[in-house]
This record gives structure tokens, sequence and C-alpha cells, in this order.
């Protein structure tokens, strides 16, 4: 129902109030991503890489078009079927971003890399049409949980927001899926995203239905105070080692994801932030990390321009 919460609504309200408190110089990237006594290893927000296209300002994905090619391997199933033209992040997680030309822009860090405008966002024969409609039901189920649409209990906290009432089997597997979907992209704006044997996990766990225990593939989900520029860009998955652990971290919907790739990823420290299997979530509100990184990103953006 659209009379419910949505976490798009809150998303607002604390872009609204952090904006006049955003610090000029921010704090170093040794930060890690929930202060704790001792210090910590890691960041969830080192420099921005090198070489890393980010999409800005209208990058649109579409999962309603359907279009289909000669019979190939189908990454999920691995059955030789006719694949359809599958959308690698979904849509619903850039309705901001779109100008009013319905266009976005394609910048990189690179020098050698110029500025590319796009009319359509990124799409992969990688799926059967089974396959897609199977994986597509995550989807649709996240898309109500963040725009509204499923009833969900939302408590605004100073430092965090907790949302109930989630389903976890439903909500987990559409994180899951985002990741293993940049993972096994062939396209070169999500090269970073380098599973290993994780991809195969991944694959298996989406194909059976299986969202396993809430530290496997857990993902983070925080909510910047740079949240007004964060929703005008994509920045694709890539690597970071926080607390001894891989982790990839990206940019969408304007909210920071960070999954927990590792193989011993019982043992992460923050996966009290995991969804939890009784459907909670907390999401923190981080006022400092991530600005030192737009900063830092901005910079190289405009260095590389001159």
């Amino acid at each position: 129902m659209a009379g419910h919460p949505a976490l798009v609504d809150l998303r607002l309200r604390h872009a609204s109030a952090v904006r006049s408190r955003l610090p000029v110089v921010a704090p170093s990237y040794g930060d890690s991503l929930v202060p704790r006594s001792g210090g910590s290893e890691g960041s969830a927000f080192p420099p921005p890489r090198k070489r890393a296209d980010v999409n800005t300002r209208g990058l649109p994905f579409t999962s309603s078009v359907r279009q289909y090619r000669s019979v190939n391997t189908c990454a999920l199933c691995g059955h030789d079927k006719q694949l359809v033209k599958s959308h690698i992040v979904p849509e619903f997680l850039y309705t901001d971003l779109y100008d009013s030309l319905h266009s976005y822009s394609v910048i990189s860090t690179d020098p050698h890399s110029r500025k590319q405008r796009r009319k359509k966002g990124i799409y992969e024969f990688l799926l059967c049409c089974d396959c897609e409609t199977h994986t597509a039901r995550y989807e649709q189920y996240a898309s109500r949980v963040f725009n509204g649409g499923t009833e969900l209990e939302i408590s605004d906290e100073p430092n965090y927001l907790t949302v109930g009432n989630l389903e976890y089997s439903r909500f987990k597997l559409f994180q899951m899926s985002v990741l293993w979907r940049c993972g096994v992209s062939k396209r070169p704006e999500f090269s970073a995203t380098q599973l290993g044997p994780h991809g195969e996990n991944l694959r298996r766990m989406l194909r059976d239905g299986r969202p396993g225990a809430s530290h496997e593939y857990g993902c983070i989900l925080i909510l910047p105070a740079s949240y007004d520029v964060t929703r005008q860009l994509v920045y694709p998955p890539e690597s970071v080692t926080l607390e001894g652990h891989r982790c990839y971290r990206a940019s969408l919907g304007g909210l920071w994801w960070l999954y927990v790739v590792s193989s011993h990823s019982k043992s992460f420290p923050y996966r009290q932030l995991f969804l939890s299997q009784d459907g909670f979530l907390r999401i923190p509100k981080e006022a400092r990390w991530s600005t030192d990184f737009i900063l830092r990103l901005g910079q190289d953006l405009k260095r590389d321009a001159l």
C-alpha cells in the first residue's frame, strides 16, 4: 500500500538534517565503518580506485524491455537457452538520476577515458527468461521496501534507521543478486567486481532460492551525510579490506552498500548490521567517512579533466 513508510522518505529527511554540517575537511581514510576503541584495520572508504568508472546524473536501468538473442549458456541455471537482455543493477535504485533528456553521463578517473553520454542503461545477455523471472521476484519486493508498497516498521534513531518486518529471504536474495550480477557481468563498468569462487557459491544459492545465514554474503547499508551527492551517481562495486575481510563497496540508490565476501564472515565485527533472520536491519547514519571519499573522488575527476 502506498501509505506505508518507505526508506526513501527517511533518506531524504536525513539528507536535509545534515546538509548544513558537512565538513570542509573530512577525516582520514583510516577511520573505520563504526568507531570503536583501540582503532581498527582498514576502512570502508579508502581513496577511490584509479580508472574507476562513475555513472552520474541519470543512469537508467530498465528491466521491462526484453530482447532475445541466439541460444547460449544462462549464467544462473547453466542451461543452454535463448538469453534475454538483463539489467545488471535494478532500475528503481536510479529514480532520482534521470535528467530532462532521460540521459546520463559516464565519467572516469582514468585521464585517457573521455566523458560519454548514453541514452540507455547497462544491460547484458546474461539470463534465460525463466531465471530472469525468478530473480525479478526479489527485485519487485525490494522496490516496495525502498519506495513504499509493503508494511514496514521503521524507527528513526539519532545514529541509525532500524527497519523491521522485512521478509528475510526475499530481501537477502535481492542483495545477493545485485552483487552476483556485477560479478558475472562482462561489461567493463563492473570489471572491479572479481568474486572468484564466491561467484559460484552465490550462483547456487540464488538458483536454489537459499539466502543462507545472515553472515553469508551479508550486506550493510549505510545512509551517508553526502546523500544529496550519492543519490546522483552510481559507483560500481570495488574491493576494499575491512578488519581482515574482503568486502565490496558500492554507491547505489544514494546509499553505500558494503558486502562482506569472506570465507570467515561469521567473525566480522560489525555483523550485527547485517539483515537479521527475524527481519530487522540497522542502517547506520554516517556523517563523516564517505564524505571524504566523495570529496577526493571529485578532486580526482576535476584534476583528470584539466
